[in-house]
């Protein structure tokens, strides 16, 4: 909108000064490329796609080629007397655009080659001169700083009303949660023990999962995490280890993405739920992480009775996708592999792959 004000403004100079103008028709033209130029880049310059530096150069070149004729058109005597180019300052727009589009330093850069292009038109010690191209390199600058600052504060404000919506949920599901599954699990750890030792296995787990619900509910850090944030895969998975799982690793720390790590060890925990679910009531898990060149392996394998293809697809079939989704998906969203092996009565092995670059502290 400033260029096309400036426009008018100028357009409405040089009408006045038409007839005084050594080439009166070069300067209608010029007042008629100005109007067309000021059209096209008040439609295109509020679509982001036609931002590119073809455009934005090709605003700067037309800029200059309506400054550098200023002398010829006008005529020195009438040039000297305003101080005022053909543009006027409609000169400043294609710098400002970009300072608004690049930044502060390429709008002076900008706004100091056209101040340079007018001002040899008619060079001049006076202050009046000098002042116009000092202004040419500052204000593009300052422009294209507020630009920035404002960039800078619309993605804090959008960080946080992301965090309130994030927190406003989690209210959402804590009710949700501590009205239903909370329950539910506190009333099978009290009752569970009295329908014999399946009960007791059945009462310590809903125990340690209303444990571990409470612990999540109870962390109200919803901040977005920063993509350099790591975390331990070691000790991530070491936590998995207890009486029926037992979990070695490599020597060291193996830093990783917390996304990726999370995922990671969420396909791990799948892989332990079902062993408990199917294997048995007496079966155990050995969960094996080593580093492998640049990936990762991880290999649990229980001692449980086993399964088939076959009950894999019915299972599927049946609306069971933890094996598809959360196991097999999981590491494949990782851009890894997830392979399982068994044979009745001999347990189920899982060879999980995930390529990694180990994150420095």
């Amino acid at each position: 909108m400033l260029r096309l004000a400036l426009l008018v403004i100028f357009i409405t100079v040089n009408v006045q000064r038409l007839r005084s103008a050594n080439h009166p028709a070069a300067l209608s033209l010029a007042c008629a490329v100005m109007f067309i130029w000021s059209m096209a880049s008040w439609y295109l310059n509020q679509r982001p796609e036609y931002r590119t530096p073809l455009w934005m150069g090709l605003d700067l070149l037309v800029t200059i080629a309506v400054v550098a004729p200023s002398r010829w058109i006008l005529g020195s005597e009438l040039l000297s007397g305003s101080y005022y180019g053909v543009p006027g300052y409609w000169m400043v727009s294609a710098p400002l655009a970009l300072a608004i589009w690049r930044g502060p330093a390429f709008g002076s850069a900008a706004g100091l080659l056209v101040g340079m292009v007018n001002y040899a038109q008619m060079p001049s010690s006076d202050p009046r001169e000098w002042v116009d191209l000092l202004c040419m390199v500052m204000v593009p600058g300052f422009v294209g700083f507020l630009a920035n600052h404002l960039e800078s504060l619309i993605a804090e404000r959008d960080l946080s009303f992301d965090t309130a919506a994030k927190l406003a949920e989690r209210e959402r599901l804590n009710r949700i949660v501590h009205d239903g599954v909370l329950q539910v699990l506190a009333l099978v750890e009290r009752d569970g023990s009295e329908f014999g030792p399946k009960g007791e296995r059945l009462a310590k787990l809903a125990g340690d999962q209303e444990a571990r619900l409470r612990l999540l509910l109870q962390d109200i850090d919803v901040a977005v995490p920063d993509k350099n944030d790591v975390i331990d895969l070691v000790q991530l998975l070491s936590a998995r280890e207890s009486a029926t799982v037992t979990v070695s690793t490599m020597a060291g720390a193996l830093l990783l993405p917390i996304e990726r790590a999370m995922e990671t060890d969420a396909a791990v925990a799948e892989v332990l739920a079902n062993t408990r679910n199917h294997a048995g009531e007496n079966a155990k898990s050995w969960i094996l992480l080593e580093r492998d060149g640049d990936e990762v392996l991880i290999a649990v394998r229980d001692n449980g009775k086993g399964m088939s293809e076959e009950e894999v697809v019915l299972a599927q079939t049946a609306g069971h996708l933890g094996i598809s989704a959360s196991i097999m998906g999981r590491i494949a969203s990782l851009g890894g592999t997830a392979h399982w092996s068994s044979s009745p009565g001999t347990g189920v092995e899982w060879e999980l792959r995930i390529p990694v670059e180990e994150t420095a502290p």
